[in-house]
């Protein structure tokens, strides 16, 4: 009997011990937000540096600009992912990017026109007024750390 007791006891533990790490990794809708917005600024970084050349000069300026005109959703976004990251046990803000430019940079070699795409969104990035919506024009399409959040 008291090991019928003790057993169910254990089960019970180990499932509410289930039941909070799923929900510490799921991510809250500003998290998604904030790592889409890092997309793009990552997404817009690894083009800068992998597409070089005469037709693609214009690239560095493009990207700069982003940034100096995002700064305050860039460093919000900062905030924001970085409490993910740490709830979920995931990597540090700067691992998390560069998985996220690895992915891109790879997915870059098969994606028809990166360059072309990925500077058009640049150049629509000055006339954006979030940086999110820039995420339809990219190339190389963006995926969700994890699943949302319930309630």
């Amino acid at each position: 009997m008291m090991g019928k007791i003790y057993t169910a006891a254990i089960l019970a533990v180990s499932l509410s011990s289930v039941t909070v790490a799923a929900t510490e990794e799921c991510i809250r809708s500003a998290e998604v937000e904030a790592d889409r917005i890092r997309f793009v600024e990552t997404h817009l970084k690894v083009a800068t540096l992998q597409c070089t050349g005469y037709e693609h000069k214009a690239f560095a300026s493009l990207y700069g600009n982003f940034v100096k005109e995002n700064r305050p959703y860039l460093v919000q976004s900062s905030k924001s992912l970085n409490t993910y990251l740490k709830r979920a046990g995931k990597l540090p803000l700067s691992s998390h990017l560069a998985v996220v430019a690895n992915r891109v940079s790879m997915a870059s070699r098969t994606v028809s026109q990166f360059c072309g795409k990925s500077r058009l969104a640049a150049q629509y990035a000055a006339k954006s007024s979030h940086p999110a919506m820039l995420l339809a024009l990219l190339p190389v399409r963006y995926e969700k750390p994890a699943t949302m959040c319930q309630g």
